[in-house]
């Protein structure tokens, strides 16, 4: 779970809303730019800049960016500006005004009818009710945020909440709603094509069908991962990197226990002729056989 969340939460960090200029075009930019809504954006993008780089920096533009935005009576620019804000206190670790600042954005939202961002509030103030085990008000934060991205005609955004949901349903060990809301998240991802959202959820899935022994649908859903590796970047299924992210052992796991667990997913893959998945499987079979010393029994034997 934890290497789970770690890769999902770094992706949506780093996932690209829109092309973002240098800092230099957007402080240039700044300087002559008129008190008006195109400022906020321009504050709200340069504090988005900062946020991987200077969090102090990128509070203190964002708090710039709301107050123009209060000051303009420009709803969603100000909802936008403590949305982010919030993001920001929260990596600092001031759990507190994460929420504050939460509260107050979704406040805002549903009382200007911010329609786009109100799922959006929902489903973070969800995700902290989750990472502290509040479980139950985590799931009625996400059924807020589905129904609210339904009704702002954006559906599409329900991808993470489900993925959220997902990751709840595990916690709770219940294997079939788990399952249920990563298709659903897949579904969309699959729909749209947005290749990192697609490639995220291809992982997740593939990750959870290892962990909870699905070998059948683990084999035809790693051969669907590593044939969109190979339309992105060919050269990538060359690299170790690749090979070991496939595999989801616990970490005290030695070579030894892993073979067998190997030895049953190649019997999947060459009975569904998953040409790419058995040939990966096998260089895995053999690195980790080779500190057993029994190379070639573990190659032979299955």
């Amino acid at each position: 779970m934890g290497k789970w969340l770690t890769l999902f939460c770094l992706a949506a960090i780093l996932r690209p809303t829109a092309a973002q200029p240098p800092a230099d075009s957007l402080i240039n930019a700044l300087r002559t730019a008129k008190e008006d809504t195109a400022k906020v954006w321009l504050l709200h993008d340069l504090g988005r800049y900062y946020s991987l780089r200077n969090i102090d920096s990128s509070i203190l533009l964002l708090k710039q960016a709301d107050a123009l935005s209060q000051r303009l009576a420009f709803y969603p620019g100000k909802v936008a500006s403590l949305h982010r804000m919030a993001s920001m206190v929260g990596i600092k670790g001031d759990a507190a005004e994460e929420i504050r600042l939460l509260r107050d954005a979704l406040a805002t939202a549903l009382k200007h009818r911010v329609s786009n961002w109100q799922g959006r509030c929902y489903k973070r103030i969800g995700d902290i009710h989750r990472q502290n085990l509040r479980t139950d008000s985590a799931l009625i934060y996400y059924n807020l945020a589905e129904k609210a991205n339904i009704a702002a005609g954006i559906p599409y955004y329900n991808w993470l909440v489900f993925m959220e949901k997902a990751l709840v349903f595990e916690e709770q060990k219940q294997p079939e709603k788990t399952g249920q809301y990563l298709k659903q998240a897949l579904a969309l991802t699959e729909e749209r094509q947005i290749r990192m959202d697609y490639g995220l959820m291809l992982f997740q899935i593939t990750s959870w069908y290892f962990r909870t022994g699905q070998w059948e649908q683990y084999a035809k859903i790693s051969e669907r991962y590593l044939k969109f590796i190979e339309a992105g970047d060919k050269k990538a299924l060359a690299g170790d990197g690749t090979h070991a992210m496939l595999y989801f052992f616990d970490e005290a796991a030695t070579p030894a226990s892993k073979i067998p667990v190997l030895k049953t997913i190649i019997r999947q893959h060459e009975a569904q002729g998953n040409r790419l998945s058995l040939a990966n499987a096998c260089k895995v079979l053999g690195d980790f056989a080779q500190p057993t010393g029994d190379l070639g029994g573990a190659l032979t034997a299955y």
